[in-house]
C-alpha cells in the first residue's frame, strides 16, 4: 500500500472555485428557492468550514445534521446561525461516526466518484476519508471499482448504485 497525498484544496486555484459557487448560491437565493425559504425558517444554513488559506468553504446543511457536521468540523460557522432540534442535538457522535453517516448519505444521491472529491468536497484528509469508505464497504453499503467508461481511478458508490443504472 502506497502512502496518498492530501486531496488539493478546492481553494487551491485562489479562490476561483469559492467565488464561483458563491456567486451561484447568490443567484439561487434571489431566485427566491427553496434554500432562502429554509434559512429564513432557521431549518438549513450555510456551514463554512476552514480552509488552508484561510478563506471558509460553504456547505448548505439542514438544521437536523447539524451535530453531525459540528463533530466533522467543530470550528465551522454557520450562516444563520441555527440550533438542532433536540431530538438530533441529543445524539453524540464521535468524528469517525459522523463522516461515515455523511459519506452514506452522499453516496446515495450521487453517481461514482472518487475518494479524493470526497475529501475535497467535505473538506477533510485522505485518510479519513479512506476509513469512514472502508467502514460503509464493511456495512455492505458501498463498493469500489471503475463504473465510469474510460475511469482511470478507482470509484466509489452505493452498493445498489449499479443495479438501479442497468
Amino acid at each position: 500500500m502506497h502512502a496518498r497525498r492530501a486531496a488539493p484544496h478546492p481553494l487551491a486555484d485562489g479562490g476561483r472555485a469559492d467565488d464561483q459557487r458563491r456567486s451561484h448560491q447568490q443567484h439561487r437565493l434571489q431566485e427566491g428557492g427553496k434554500t432562502l425559504e429554509l434559512a429564513v425558517a432557521k431549518r438549513a444554513a450555510q456551514l463554512i468550514f476552514p480552509t488552508p488559506s484561510g478563506r471558509g468553504w460553504p456547505l448548505w446543511i439542514a438544521a437536523e445534521s447539524l451535530p453531525t457536521w459540528r463533530a466533522v468540523h467543530p470550528d465551522a460557522t454557520l450562516q444563520p446561525a441555527i440550533e438542532a432540534p433536540a431530538e438530533f442535538a441529543a445524539k453524540k457522535w464521535t468524528r469517525e461516526d459522523a463522516l461515515v453517516d455523511v459519506l452514506r448519505a452522499r453516496l446515495g444521491c450521487v453517481g461514482p466518484i472518487r475518494a479524493d472529491d470526497l475529501a475535497r468536497t467535505f473538506g477533510v484528509d485522505d485518510s479519513d476519508i479512506a476509513i469512514a469508505l472502508a467502514a460503509l464497504e464493511r456495512e455492505g453499503c458501498a463498493m469500489h471499482g471503475r463504473f465510469t467508461p474510460g475511469a482511470n481511478e478507482e470509484e466509489w458508490c452505493d452498493r445498489h448504485l449499479p443495479a438501479r443504472i442497468h
